[in-house]
């Protein structure tokens, strides 16, 4: 029981930062192509088999914020993975912006 109401407190919390943060996809779009287009390309689609595609893997973008946000941060990679590129720079965007860009990620790459 502790454990529901603590999981149900922390989604909350963790969707009224998101509420907070995102929503300008408009931002997120200009951030996104300053930050991320030069590896996951400017349509989503990956530059060179640098990144993931993301309109052909757009379940990737399922995720919530969080597992998202700390994949960025952690340079997540699956096992076999066979995208070139180095790790996302996400010590130069911070969750704001992070959560604006996901926003735009997902209303451009998941249609």
């Amino acid at each position: 029981m502790k454990m529901t109401l603590l999981i149900a407190i922390a989604s909350y919390l963790f969707s009224a930062q998101a509420l907070a943060f995102g929503g300008d996809t408009d931002r997120g779009s200009r951030i996104y192509q300053q930050r991320c287009a030069m590896c996951h390309g400017s349509d989503g689609r990956g530059n060179d088999g640098m990144a993931v595609d993301f309109r052909e893997e757009w379940h990737v973008l399922n995720k919530s914020d969080e597992e998202l946000l700390r994949h960025i941060r952690d340079d997540f990679r699956s096992s076999g993975s066979r995208y070139k590129s180095g790790a996302c720079p996400s010590q130069m965007i911070d969750d704001r912006d992070l959560y604006e860009v996901l926003d735009y990620m997902r209303d451009e790459f998941t249609r």
